[in-house]
């Protein structure tokens, strides 16, 4: 027979390793957002802000690999830094996960279409959609951080 004070232990258990897991996913996720936001914001090219933003966005996926989220992002980040083959690859698997998700099409478009950095840098500070998205996920993640947070307390 099985023990049931074991297994609601267990279970107990398995929703505080969950519940860490959403946490450390919503804090990189939070970080990633946020310095591409402030990236989209600025006129200036920093690559290292890009790749800071990358490195948070695959930590992500390190904890999660079935959200769509990094997934875009990273598309979107490589295709920014010149790195299609890559952008390309991140993209396939957005597009497998959840083919609806807001940007998917405007940024199959961008990858498909040869440009320049500079005028790449110039469609980002134009395209709304994708900074919209970004505010929109930046403060969606951050009132679940800070619910996830109050909820550990």
């Amino acid at each position: 027979m099985f023990d049931v004070k074991n297994l609601l232990k267990a279970k107990k258990k398995a929703e505080k390793n969950v519940e860490a897991f959403e946490l450390d996913f919503a804090e990189f996720y939070q970080k990633a957002l946020d310095d591409l936001l402030v990236f989209a914001k600025t006129p200036n090219f920093d690559k290292e802000m890009l790749k800071r933003s990358a490195n948070n966005f695959a930590k992500c996926l390190e904890i999660k690999k079935n959200k769509v989220e990094p997934y875009f992002y990273l598309s979107y980040i490589f295709n920014m830094i010149g790195k299609k083959s890559l952008a390309i690859k991140y993209l396939k698997v957005a597009i497998i996960i959840d083919k609806d998700f807001p940007g998917i099409d405007d940024l199959q478009e961008q990858i498909s279409k040869k440009s320049t950095i500079k005028n790449r840098i110039t469609r980002i500070g134009s395209s709304s959609s994708t900074v919209d998205n970004l505010k929109t996920e930046s403060s969606v993640k951050l009132n679940k951080i800070q619910r996830i947070k109050r909820i550990g307390s």
